[in-house]
């Protein structure tokens, strides 16, 4: 008798496989969902924790933050030494005129500091104009700072 319950308990087990045939393939397709599902919360996790530690890494963010600016200001100052270069003639131009009207007023011996003093601001301009850039940079600087400080009295 028990020989024949294990002949149809056999049979039925047969019978259920045949009318379940994907059966253990759907369990394995769920488990491959379920692990994509895992590994990409994973990198999602990952990728946030990446974003918060750049958000509390202040020295790195400082160290950005000041290359962002060096940048800056090269591009600027360079692009202030290209239009002071491309100006400097005609200023020189502009310059020349009314300092020799002036001289010709002037006795001689200041006259000639003058003249001298002339050519050689008209040579370094022309040679370094980023010494004119930064006589000018000083000049507002001071500029600003009396503005300021003339407006908190």
């Amino acid at each position: 008798m028990s020989h024949g319950n294990s002949r149809a308990s056999a049979a039925r087990g047969q019978a259920t496989e045949k009318a379940t045939p994907n059966r253990g393939a759907g369990r394995s397709k769920d488990r491959q969902t379920l692990e994509a599902d895992i590994e990409q919360t994973r990198q999602g996790l990952s990728e946030t924790v990446d974003a918060l530690m750049r958000k509390v890494d202040v020295p790195a963010r400082a160290r950005d933050k000041a290359e962002q600016l060096r940048e800056q200001a090269a591009g600027t100052f360079g692009s202030l030494t290209r239009t002071v270069r491309h100006k400097a003639p005609q200023a020189r131009q502009q310059v020349a005129v009314p300092v020799a009207k002036a001289a010709q007023a002037i006795p001689e011996p200041v006259r000639r500091t003058t003249a001298r003093t002339s050519r050689k601001t008209a040579q370094t301009v022309g040679e370094r104009p980023e010494a004119l850039v930064a006589a000018v940079a000083v000049c507002a600087g001071a500029g600003v700072w009396l503005w300021r400080r003339g407006s908190r009295s």
